[in-house]
């Protein structure tokens, strides 16, 4: 007799227990010396190490009470701030839409653990140190930022109603969105002309007289 084939409805009715699987106990380590790596380490470990370094080297200036290293909790680790508040902290050594979409990932499994529910976070910052990649390192010419910046602020800005903020290293240099704006609108003024120069002075202190 041939079986009677199951039907879409059938399947869907049904209930499924996913398998348990064996994790590893996640760690937390407030961070008091700096990190070091043997010089086979690859990579994105190594700028990882260079992040978490960075900030416990200028934590002072950056407003930072504390530097955790996380292992087995999805991030990287956390920042507690002297406001009060506290950070998640992703490390990407490169950054396009399929590393944006691993820390978001990545972020939204850390609110489920035990870590986020005892101790509360109030937003997430990702560290790069260059966009590559799925055309995020291009420039606009009618645009100041590379696409990566727009990219990241138009649709990673907020996930789940936390604030996910993106900042860049590279070679020691610390750059996020308004500092990169900043720094390419200089740029620009720099290769304007004399004469460019003068007309957009002339502008601008026509538009101060006028809220005077």
């Amino acid at each position: 007799m041939k079986p009677k084939p199951t039907t879409i409805a059938d399947l869907i009715s049904l209930e499924f227990k996913p398998e348990d699987r064996n994790r590893r106990k996640p760690v937390v380590t407030p961070l008091v010396t700096p990190l070091c790596l043997p010089e086979t380490t690859k990579l994105p470990r190594k700028f990882e190490c260079e992040v978490f370094n960075f900030l416990l080297a200028n934590k002072d200036a950056l407003g930072i009470e504390t530097v955790f290293r996380f292992k087995n909790l999805f991030v990287d680790g956390a920042i507690l701030l002297t406001d009060g508040r506290r950070l998640t902290v992703e490390v990407k050594l490169r950054m396009n839409w399929s590393k944006a979409l691993q820390a978001e990932s990545e972020f939204r499994r850390f609110l489920l653990t035990s870590e986020a529910k005892a101790n509360p976070v109030n937003g997430m910052v990702v560290f790069f140190e260059e966009f590559q990649g799925d055309g995020w390192h291009r420039r606009a010419k009618s645009r100041l930022l590379e696409n990566g910046w727009n990219h990241w602020y138009a649709n990673y800005f907020r996930i789940e109603g936390y604030r996910a903020d993106l900042f860049r290293l590279r070679k020691g240099v610390f750059e996020h969105y308004g500092l990169a704006l900043a720094n390419s609108l200089i740029a620009n003024v720099e290769q304007m002309s004399e004469e460019e120069k003068k007309m957009m002075l002339e502008a601008a202190q026509a538009l101060e007289k006028g809220d005077a």
